[in-house]
């Protein structure tokens, strides 16, 4: 059963990060209900990166050094390849490409997921920032629910929220 849950929602997990790349995608492009093409605006007003604790380079530097360190406590994955390799027939072999394949993906997903989110909603949102300040729960700070609400779209949301809610289950279950 352990087995078949963790495949299950690790699928989700996967349909969630792609599924927020493709609404990303075609919303930027003006597929949204306010049909409103925004593009890449928001790295130009108020632009990509915030300064924290200085301004100038250094600012831009700390910021981005912030995110860079907050966000590498979210990887997880390839420990799990690790506890597969007492499983495997022909581990020698066969686990460097597990790794691989591992590590491509999350950058991969890393990546595109950070792209999407500085797409969807400005560093400087009053939504993100209040809920962040008040230290909301949950989809309440989520970037993806506030573009969606900032675009008036009604459902995606509560279907975002659910899969989250699912892959917050799967990670539970892994460990």
């Amino acid at each position: 059963w352990y087995g078949e849950t963790e495949f299950w929602c690790a699928l989700g997990k996967v349909l969630l990060i792609v599924g927020l790349i493709i609404y990303t995608f075609i919303t930027m492009l003006g597929g949204n209900p306010q049909h409103d093409r925004f593009g890449f605006r928001y790295w130009r007003d108020p632009g990509a990166f915030a300064q924290l604790y200085y301004d100038g380079n250094l600012g831009y530097f700390l910021g981005f050094l912030q995110c860079l360190i907050q966000a590498s406590f979210t990887i997880a994955g390839p420990d799990y390849v690790s506890m597969a390799a007492g499983e495997a027939e022909n581990p020698r072999t066969v686990m460097p490409k597990a790794y691989n394949a591992v590590f491509y993906r999350l950058t991969a997903f890393f990546v595109l997921g950070s792209l999407a989110v500085g797409i969807n909603v400005p560093y400087n949102d009053a939504e993100l920032i209040a809920a962040y300040k008040s230290g909301l729960p949950g989809a309440a700070a989520s970037p993806y629910v506030v573009a969606m609400n900032r675009l008036r779209i009604r459902v995606l949301p509560d279907i975002v929220n659910a899969m989250v809610l699912a892959s917050a289950f799967s990670a539970g279950n892994s460990y």
